[in-house]
């Protein structure tokens, strides 16, 4: 059992209750400025205090390496419930969309949309990297760093883009369109890997289109410690669906003639 001294908060407990005492104890001044400084600050940034947090109280109390981890995934609890945004949301403006995982490769979320435009009109709409937050409302900010036209056809730009969704806050991103009508999103810092391909053909009936989108997301080191592998996969999923019906609803059906 922990035992507490009126100058000096001290732990004296066995390693399984380490994480107990601190919750009855201190962990009530550390969520407070973990919830203050949420609004402000991204997941990853708020780990890496968290981490710093964990390391001193383990010092201090003279916690071990698993009572230290113990400790973390309280915290991390903690924080994560204060600031995880609620998920986006969106109809598919009477277009039916439909998605799925990759039975070959599960990292991969795949969907896809029939929506009443021209392939050339849709893909006109979707590769204005620039102006995407105004057509998906998963992203939260964007900005446009580089764009440069190549000579192979080719148009890509260096963007920051922030998700409400994973709320991982601004993240750096290559973007690259071809002629072909598709065009890649990547990323792979501070242990955030994530694809996002979307591809515009021609749909089943002329003057549509089909859109093909494609997610792949990953967590590594301090990330993976933020979101358990389910929660990220139902995320990922929830991802893939607001973005084709954002994609629907911006090219709705047309109403019909009385």
């Amino acid at each position: 059992m922990a035992r507490l001294d009126a100058a000096r908060v001290r732990f004296v407990a066995p390693e399984e209750n380490v994480c107990a005492a601190c919750l009855r104890v201190g962990s009530a001044r550390i969520s407070r400025r973990l919830r203050s400084c949420a609004r402000s600050l991204s997941l990853l940034k708020l780990g890496h205090a968290m981490l710093d947090v964990t390391s001193r109280l383990a010092h201090s109390f003279g916690a071990t390496r698993h009572a230290s981890f113990a400790l973390l995934s309280v915290l991390v609890f903690v924080a994560t419930a204060a600031i995880t945004p609620s998920p986006a949301s969106a109809d598919g403006g009477g277009q039916s969309t439909r998605w799925w995982r990759d039975a070959k490769d599960p990292r991969w979320v795949q969907g896809e949309v029939t929506v009443d435009g021209t392939p050339d009109a849709v893909w006109a709409r979707l590769s204005d990297v620039g102006a995407l937050p105004q057509t998906l409302t998963d992203l939260a900010r964007l900005k446009v760093l580089e764009k440069r036209k190549g000579e192979d056809g080719h148009t890509r730009w260096k963007i920051e883009l922030e998700t409400r969704t994973l709320g991982y806050g601004m993240l750096g991103y290559d973007v690259d369109s071809g002629p072909g009508r598709e065009m890649k999103l990547s990323t792979n810092t501070m242990g955030v890997k994530a694809v996002a391909s979307t591809l515009v053909r021609p749909g089943p009936n002329p003057g549509q289109a089909n859109v093909v989108y494609s997610f792949l997301v990953e967590f590594s080191g301090l990330s993976s410690l933020l979101l358990s592998s389910k929660s990220l996969r139902e995320k990922q999923a929830h991802m893939v669906e607001v973005t084709l019906n954002d994609i629907g609803r911006a090219f709705p059906k047309p109403a019909p003639t009385p």
